[in-house]
């Protein structure tokens, strides 16, 4: 793999942590505020 493709691989592992942590927490506790108002989720 050349080094601008490690960079790469190294920002997208980053990128894809974040998107859990956001996706774990963040998004949850909006859908729940969401399903308390009667709206539907953003993400089931």
């Amino acid at each position: 793999m050349s080094e601008v493709g490690g960079i790469y691989r190294l920002q997208l592992e980053e990128y894809l942590r974040r998107w859990a942590e956001l996706a774990a927490d963040d998004i949850t506790d909006f859908n729940r505020l969401l399903a308390e108002r009667g709206l539907p989720p953003i993400i089931s």
